[in-house]
Order: structure tokens, then C-alpha cells, then sequence
């Protein structure tokens, strides 16, 4: 493993050392309009070369629900009413560290997944991410991968002390080098604390995670008092768009459904209702018309997606930060997209 490190060690210093020679290594920040905007892969809430920590207490049925999403997502379906976007022809690797075949079998029945050459799986048990690496190289060399999941992260890397920032640090950075690397989004599964512990500290183990994870996905029950077959599925993290993603799961003979909260329960406004906004403001400025917010919100009204000034605004920001709105020098917006 060691040896694996200075090798990888040598191959960034390499890639400085060509980078500071070309001039490429420090630039202004007016380079950055020449980058790529961010590529969504789902809503505003997985995108790709990001990071997703996903996190929930064992038996919320993370597992089934990530199989779900990855059908749905190959074979163009919506889940829970967001439809997703991916190369045409995408893979998605499922690393099932914790499943024998004959319980994928019995999963792929009760999900109904239909068979698609480009959802692959490995389950190989007593192997860590890094013995694997190689194999997946060369697995994914010419295809267009959107997703890896690694399920669970204690097996995927033999972890010695789940409780250990270095550790922990050690491999976010190795995941961060296979994003890079293979130009896809990573889910990360992992177990919540036993403390049961909710946004950002949920997670069990060394906080690091968390820190360097680009997005968190965090599933919890509502409480006992709640039926057992609803979750709360919330994002307290991501550097790319905040929206306040928040929804209620009823997870139900192997279909996941958005649902309103009980009553009873106290929430805020769903992400799935600001991104619906989005898709409506893209819509009607893309006659590429400058127009104040107040005039947006009344062409809203019309369209009978009247909202508040503040949920309006997180739908503006997210156009913004995803290149396809931008604001003028007059204070207006206008469509900034291709």
C-alpha cells in the first residue's frame, strides 16, 4: 500500500512539473469562464467529478433505494418525479460489497430492473477499492461512466479506525483522484452514528468524510410515532447548489415515492418544488428577454407556480450557478445558456 502512495505521490508531482512549465499551473480567475459549467446527472442534487457521502442507520433500505435510482436513471425514467441527465449511452458501476448474487437476484425482482447491458455490478467479497482500481480502469477505458457507487465504505477499504481524521482523510483524497480520474460522480454509503445524530454530523466515524465529501445525502426516520415505511430524505451539504432538498420517502413494495410529511412532522420547503421552479423560469427565458425578478415571478403566477420571494430567489441562484441565467448590469436576468 505504501508503495501505491509514493506512486502516486510521483504521478501529481509529475503532472505539477508539466503543469508549471506550460504556465498552467496558477492563472487569473477570469480563466475559469473557459471551464465547463456543472453537469447535473440528477436535478441539483448529484452531478458529475462530485463526491456524495450517503448516510442512514442500517435497514432504511439505502441499498434498494440506490438500485432503484440507477435503473431509473439508465433506462430514462423519472425518480420521484425528477427525470435525470446522462450520456445516452452512460454506465453505472454498482460496488456491492455486501451482497451475494442471490440477493441482488431477489432485489432486481422486487425493483423490477430490466436488464441493461450498461448497469454493471462487482461483488466480490474480501476485496478492498484499491485492489479493485486496476480492474475498474480497465473495465470503463473508453466508456462514458456517470456513477460508481461503493457500498458499504467500512468494507471498500478495510478500515482500521472509522474514528481516524488522517484515515479518513487519506481516502476522500483517493476518492477525489478516481473522480478525476474516471469523470464520474462517486456515492459513498455509509452507517450512521449509533448516537444517531442528524445534518452534517450523522455520520459515523472521523468527521473528514464530510468535509471533503462534495454533496450528503442523509436518509433518517421521522420517528417512532411515524410509520415505519417513510423516511426523510435531506441534503444539509453541497458545494455545488443549495436548494434545501427535503423530501418524505415511502418506500413500498421496492418503489420509492415522494410523499407529503405527516402531519405533525415540521419541515421546510421541498428542493423538489425549487427545482420544478427552475425548470419553469429555464423555460419561459429562453426567449432570452431581459426581465426583473417581479416580472419572472408574475409570469410564475401565470403558470400556476406562484411562490415566495425566497424559494424564487434559491431557483434563480441555482440558474445562475449553473450558467443558464445570468444577471445584467441592470439588475435584471437574462437566458445565458447555449
Amino acid at each position: 500500500m505504501a508503495d501505491k502512495r509514493q506512486e502516486r505521490l510521483e504521478e501529481r508531482k509529475k503532472v505539477l512539473d508539466e503543469l508549471s512549465k506550460a504556465g498552467k499551473l496558477f492563472a487569473t480567475m477570469d480563466s475559469t469562464e473557459s471551464a465547463p459549467n456543472l453537469e447535473p446527472i440528477w436535478g441539483n442534487w448529484l452531478f458529475k467529478n462530485t463526491i456524495v457521502e450517503e448516510v442512514g442507520e442500517p435497514g432504511i433500505s439505502k441499498t434498494t433505494f440506490n438500485y432503484a435510482f440507477a435503473s431509473a436513471l439508465l433506462n430514462s425514467k423519472p425518480f420521484l418525479g425528477v427525470n435525470g441527465f446522462h450520456p445516452k449511452l452512460a454506465y453505472i458501476l454498482y460496488i456491492d460489497l455486501e451482497s451475494d448474487d442471490t440477493l441482488i437476484k431477489a432485489r432486481r425482482h422486487l425493483l423490477d430492473i430490466p436488464d441493461n447491458p450498461h448497469f454493471l455490478k462487482c461483488n466480490q467479497p474480501n476485496v478492498t477499492l484499491y485492489e479493485l482500481e486496476p480492474y475498474i480502469g480497465e473495465l470503463i477505458k473508453n466508456k462514458p461512466i456517470s456513477i460508481v457507487f461503493i457500498d458499504p465504505l467500512r468494507s471498500a477499504f478495510s478500515t482500521r479506525d472509522e474514528n481516524d481524521n488522517a484515515e479518513a482523510s487519506q481516502q476522500m483524497k483517493y476518492l477525489r483522484m478516481l473522480i478525476q480520474k474516471w469523470k464520474c460522480a462517486i456515492i459513498l454509503v455509509h452507517h450512521s452514528s449509533k448516537a444517531e445524530m442528524t445534518g452534517t454530523r450523522k455520520g459515523s466515524g472521523a468527521y473528514a468524510r464530510v468535509a471533503l465529501a462534495d454533496i450528503v445525502w442523509n436518509f433518517e426516520k421521522l420517528g417512532d410515532e411515524f410509520p415505519e415505511d417513510i423516511f426523510r430524505f435531506y441534503i444539509p451539504k453541497s458545494r455545488q447548489i443549495q436548494d434545501g432538498f427535503n423530501v418524505c420517502i415511502k418506500a413500498e413494495s421496492g418503489t420509492f415515492e415522494e410523499i407529503d410529511f405527516p402531519a405533525g412532522y415540521t419541515t421546510r420547503e421541498s428542493g423538489v418544488r425549487i427545482y420544478s421552479l427552475q425548470q419553469a423560469i429555464d423555460l419561459f427565458m429562453q426567449d432570452r428577454v431581459e426581465r426583473e425578478a417581479g416580472q419572472m415571478m408574475d409570469i410564475l403566477k401565470t403558470t400556476n407556480m406562484e411562490t415566495t420571494k425566497p424559494t424564487f430567489y434559491k431557483a434563480v441562484t441555482a440558474l445562475i450557478q449553473l450558467g443558464v441565467i445570468k444577471k445584467t448590469a441592470h439588475g435584471r436576468y437574462i437566458f445565458d445558456g447555449k
